[in-house]
């Protein structure tokens, strides 16, 4: 049985924002990655980059989370119950994807005006 479209939708909608959250995220490390050579002991850069980096490393690790998730409800009987869990932890996953992407917005918009 395939996926409902609303749960369809909603991992599109993730995977499109994860993509943003990496395209920001690279654009800001390059930036970072520049200010960085020109101030080497700016420890608020360091904490900035840092930041970054763990960044797309959550995006990257959200990605495979979902990506399981959606598998196993689609490997086991969807049953609504199981439809309804997985979509409420998408849901959730989400909300911190979104949060996660306007903070690295803002640092990638604070690095710019460094430039």
């Amino acid at each position: 049985m395939p996926l409902p479209s609303e749960l369809t939708a909603l991992v599109e909608r993730i995977e499109r924002e994860l993509d943003r959250l990496e395209s920001d995220g690279r654009e800001a490390i390059e930036i970072g990655t520049d200010l960085l050579n020109r101030f080497p002991d700016n420890f608020t850069l360091i904490q900035l980059m840092a930041f970054l980096n763990t960044s797309l490393f959550y995006a990257d690790r959200a990605r495979n989370q979902i990506r399981e998730r959606v598998e196993s409800v689609d490997r086991s009987e969807p049953t609504p119950a199981n439809l309804q869990e997985a979509g409420e932890d998408i849901s959730i996953e989400l909300g911190r994807i979104l949060e996660t992407k306007i903070r690295v917005t803002q640092v990638k918009n604070r690095l710019e005006g460094l430039r």
